[in-house]
């Protein structure tokens, strides 16, 4: 295999064009990385081989070395889509390369440079990242999420007032599954009086599946086909703590 020659540019616009003219269009980037240089600035380094024309002899990579170069064009994906994001200045990912894949998974979503910086910085990831492996950078980060994120449960707010909720979506998205587990915990876990309603007339089977969970967890089902039906099954549920409605 040919011994990569090193290419260095401020983006990777330049250095591909760089590498384009010097070795040809066919030419292939086996690693990228960003390097800071004596007067502070941020450079990309970028290694590449000559392609292979149809005249040349083939050499053959080891499983390992392909694998490698996989690696690196993740990375250099990764890097591309942080860099290229407006407002991302991460000096930090130069220093700590473990850390770009979980920045560009953010960036993918849009989420702000400012709002990153804080989730990183809240993670604990930018002092020990070169101790961390990726599983603890994601565990860690999507932990500092979960913390950042204001949760209240419904069903706490309101001293003993009865709660009603109705659970809307279109057919097939797991809205009676997900009923019967918001009735277990409430009753399990929150020693809530539970009822259900169902006002699906449109599936086959949709009321028989609700009563199967409620007989199961021993509460009330009632089916509602009407608006009429459907204040009737309420009243008849006026003692429950909590309603839910599929």
């Amino acid at each position: 295999m040919k011994l990569p020659y090193k290419y260095f540019a401020a983006t990777i616009e330049e250095a591909t064009a760089l590498i384009r003219s010097s070795l040809g269009a066919d030419a292939m980037i086996v690693s990228t990385s960003r390097v800071q240089g004596k007067d502070g600035r941020l450079f990309f380094e970028i290694s590449a081989v000559p392609g292979t024309r149809g005249d040349d002899p083939v050499d053959h990579m080891s499983p390992d070395a392909l694998g490698e170069i996989k690696g690196e064009l993740v990375r250099l994906q990764q890097m591309m889509a942080v860099m290229s994001s407006p407002g991302v200045s991460l000096p930090h990912m130069v220093k700590h390369p473990v850390l770009m894949p979980v920045c560009a998974r953010m960036v993918r979503q849009g989420i702000e440079n400012a709002v990153m910086e804080k989730i990183l910085e809240n993670a604990g990831v930018l002092d020990g990242a070169a101790h961390l492996s990726s599983r603890e950078v994601n565990t860690q980060v999507a932990r500092a999420v979960a913390q950042m994120l204001p949760v209240e449960d419904p069903f706490a707010a309101g001293g003993n007032q009865q709660k009603i909720a109705a659970v809307v979506g279109t057919t097939g998205v797991g809205k009676t599954t997900t009923i019967a587990k918001m009735a277990a915990t409430l009753i399990m876990q929150h020693q809530k009086s539970v009822g259900l309603i169902s006002i699906d007339t449109y599936r086959i089977g949709a009321w028989e599946q609700l009563k199967n969970y409620a007989d199961i967890l021993g509460i009330p089902c009632f089916q509602a086909f009407t608006p009429r039906d459907l204040l009737l099954a309420l009243g008849r549920l006026k003692s429950r703590d909590v309603v839910l409605i599929d």
